[in-house]
């Protein structure tokens, strides 16, 4: 069963509280963290892409507060589950002098079909990218990353450190392009260099899913 993937194609800022263009500067613009899936294509779009139009408010947080559509799929049900999903997804925030700010932005979304690829995964997560360097070179130096679960304990930023970072299976296709080519070629019990995401930097861990273990 395939399911419906948004691919951000575009950005532009309009303006921290209207939808009028502004001449507002931002240091940084938001950039997408992770994505939900969207609704299967309604049956009046004839593709197995599409593109949609949307404004969103992006929040200090990176959290999406409000949704709109420039150009409807022609079915209003459809229409309303896709802005619910959008709103699950998580961005950076637009910064402004190193502040997080909120902001609206102009966003073009391809969205096609796509088989969903889960795998179970793992994450430490930190701050500083000589942090994830040094991190990374003590997991190459040992056995299959053995020592992953005591450094996610002790470095780990996430809420997923409770759990010693273990995220459960996902559909890589949650994460951005990029995150994905180094997750799809991922072994079990391999794990990746730190790849950025957003301000933050990461080294995933593919582990046995539980499945696999019954």
């Amino acid at each position: 069963m395939k399911t419906i993937i948004g691919f951000l194609l575009s950005l532009c800022a309009i303006g921290c509280s209207s939808l009028q263009t502004s001449d507002v500067t931002y240091s940084t613009l938001p950039q997408l963290l992770e994505q939900v899936s969207l609704p299967v294509l309604p049956r009046t779009v004839y593709a197995n892409q599409w593109n949609l139009d949307t404004r969103m408010l992006i929040g200090t947080d990176g959290s999406v507060l409000a949704v709109y559509l420039e150009n409807s799929s022609g079915d209003p049900l459809w229409d309303s589950l896709a802005i619910e999903r959008i709103k699950l997804w998580k961005f950076s925030p637009a910064t402004m002098s190193g502040t997080p700010v909120r902001v609206w932005i102009r966003q073009r979304i391809s969205i096609r079909a796509e088989t969903p690829l889960l795998i179970a995964l793992a994450e430490l997560v930190v701050n500083d990218k000589m942090l994830a360097d040094s991190l990374y070179i003590v997991l190459s130096a040992g056995s299959n990353g053995e020592q992953f679960d005591s450094l996610v304990s002790l470095f780990s930023v996430a809420p997923s450190r409770a759990q010693l970072g273990k995220l459960g299976e996902r559909d890589i296709h949650r994460y951005p392009p990029s995150v994905q080519l180094h997750l799809e070629r991922l072994k079990i019990n391999d794990f990746t260099p730190p790849l950025q995401i957003g301000s933050q930097f990461v080294i995933f861990k593919r582990m046995i899913a539980e499945r696999q273990l019954q």
